[in-house]
């Protein structure tokens, strides 16, 4: 009886745990874009675009004065959605933005940002900078939600 219980416990414990590793959250994965120093959106922004429309005129005003230069990158709205990232208009340079990650949570679809600034009296470009990164990602339903991914880390 009590090699019964064991084996019986034993079979529960690995069910479980093979139940719990196949609901990890994996991340999305990441398709870049683009990504950069400068673009045509001064302001700081993250957004989401499913739409071929928005996707548009996302991309003209991110090109800014080159718009007629390149059109819009093909995306499959069907399959993926893009994620845009802007850190709006910076004095000098030695800034960065990165999407580094994209996760389904139970709610929100989790867009880790990571930001950088130079460190004080660090040797920079005088010029004006507004990076961004342009990702494309397989399509969800779910509410997008950015976070910081230097607090997340530290937490």
């Amino acid at each position: 009886m009590k090699n019964g219980f064991v084996w019986s416990l034993a079979m529960l414990i690995s069910a479980c745990s093979g139940w719990l590793s196949a609901r990890a959250v994996e991340p999305l994965e990441l398709r870049t874009i683009a990504k950069g120093g400068v673009n045509g959106i001064t302001e700081a922004r993250q957004v989401v675009v499913t739409n071929a429309v928005e996707w548009a005129k996302l991309w003209m005003a991110h090109r800014g004065r080159a718009r007629d230069e390149a059109k819009s990158p093909a995306i499959d709205f069907a399959k993926e959605m893009v994620v845009f990232v802007a850190m709006g208009q910076q004095r000098t340079g030695g800034y960065s933005v990165e999407i580094v990650k994209v996760e389904p949570g139970e709610t929100s679809l989790k867009i880790f940002v990571k930001r950088k600034s130079p460190p004080k009296g660090a040797m920079v470009t005088q010029a004006l900078t507004s990076p961004f990164h342009i990702v494309a990602v397989p399509r969800s339903e779910l509410t997008p939600e950015f976070l910081d991914a230097v607090e997340m880390i530290k937490k």
